[in-house]
């Protein structure tokens, strides 16, 4: 008997255009899938920018005084007894005119010597300096002329630093921070304007800074005379000060 032959194999082959069209509709089905992230991107607006600034003025309803006292003797020891003394008829005298509207505290003490440099000798020890500084707050801003007159008629020698300010600018600082906002967003709406936009949002705002800026008078040195004219100081009005940055979205 003759074996009987074995049956061929049947291979079905895909055809090319039927493998076209199915990565053709993968392509399109990835493409329809992405098609929302799209449209919220081009929905998304023109981001737009701006800063406003604003200054609230007003009246001070507090002085500082910055005064020193200054002693020199040959001896160290010396210098500081002696600075000592001039430092309690100060305190004294200040406590007892202004004791119901101004508070004084010492701020600083320094013992230091004091050369004179000669030709040929160089660098030589001449004595040393005592120097005590206080300070004087006072809620009546109009003393700070006669704290300064009573101040050196004591004793003390230098005046450093007469300035000021407000006891509590919580207030003005508000109404500071309200105008410069208020400028920013405005100024954000013009210029969004100006490229055919309208504001739609406020996406961000920031305190830049804002605080008041203490008013100094003239620092001078003073020397104790008897008939001295009482010193004339005439307060100035405070700025309270604030910066704002804003961002906002525009659209069409």
């Amino acid at each position: 008997m003759h074996p009987l032959p074995r049956p061929s194999r049947i291979v079905r082959l895909v055809p090319f255009p039927a493998l076209g069209i199915a990565v053709s509709l993968l392509l399109t089905t990835s493409c329809l899938a992405e098609s929302p992230t799209s449209a919220a991107s081009a929905d998304e607006g023109t981001r737009v920018r701006a800063r406003g600034h604003s200054i609230v003025v007003a009246p001070p309803d507090l002085s500082i005084v910055d005064l020193a006292v200054a002693s020199e003797a040959p001896e160290a020891a010396a210098a500081a007894q002696i600075n000592a003394e001039q430092m309690h008829a100060v305190l004294d005298a200040l406590d007892k005119a202004f004791a119901d509207v101004a508070e004084v505290e010492t701020s600083g003490y320094t013992l230091s010597p004091r050369y004179d440099f000669q030709k040929g000798t160089g660098r030589v020890l001449t004595g040393f300096t005592a120097r005590s500084a206080l300070r004087v707050k006072s809620r009546d801003v109009e003393a700070a002329g006669r704290i300064i007159d009573v101040a050196v008629g004591a004793g003390a020698d230098e005046v450093r630093s007469v300035r000021f300010g407000l006891q509590d600018d919580t207030q003005q600082r508000e109404q500071a921070l309200a105008q410069a906002t208020r400028q920013a967003r405005r100024r954000a709406e013009v210029m969004a304007e100006a490229i055919g936009l309208r504001v739609r949002r406020v996406v961000d705002v920031d305190e830049i800074g804002s605080g008041a800026a203490p008013v100094f008078a003239q620092s001078r040195a003073l020397s104790v005379q008897a008939d001295a004219s009482p010193t004339p100081i005439e307060a100035a009005g405070v700025e309270v000060r604030a910066d704002v940055s804003i961002e906002v979205e525009a659209v069409p």
